[in-house]
């Protein structure tokens, strides 16, 4: 919701295709779809307001005032990971983070974290990469489950 009356946002739709030399939108009784020049313009400024928004984000952070979101991936039990107290006490840290934090193999939290599409994550082996630093958090604990019947003898 732009707040804005609909003479107004007409208004600044045309200054705004004035000063970009560029029809953006083609004015039908149906609505106002986007012309070529429109959506090959507006990819540019999706772009634009993204590297805005990390420019903001890094600034933030070197102030240590990290804003906006923070993919976590994990590859171990939530709970184990006691990840409940560590996300509280992360988010009461940085409040204007948006964390999502999702389950995978190890192997794909790795992949994604080199990738970028995740920010971090929590594995559960240790993968040699020059690109990634592994830092321990906590031994892991282990126990194999089976039937009764598994037993060895008395």
């Amino acid at each position: 919701m732009l707040l804005l009356s609909q003479p107004a946002v007409s208004g600044h739709i045309k200054l705004l295709e004035e000063e970009l030399g560029a029809v953006l939108f083609e004015r039908t009784a149906k609505g106002m779809p986007l012309t070529r020049a429109g959506l090959i313009l507006l990819e540019e400024a999706e772009r634009t307001l993204d590297a805005a928004k990390t420019l903001v984000n890094r600034a933030r952070g070197l102030q240590g005032d990290a804003a906006g979101p923070l993919a976590l991936g994990i590859a171990s039990d939530p709970a184990a990971l006691r990840l409940g107290t560590l996300l509280s006490t992360l988010l009461a840290a940085h409040p204007r983070r948006r964390l999502r934090v999702s389950h995978h193999l190890s192997a794909d939290v790795v992949d994604q974290v080199q990738d970028g599409r995740l920010d971090a994550g929590f594995v559960l082996e240790e993968r040699p990469d020059r690109a990634l630093r592994h830092l321990p958090v906590a031994p892991v604990r282990l126990r194999v489950v089976g039937p009764v019947a598994w037993q060895d003898p008395p």
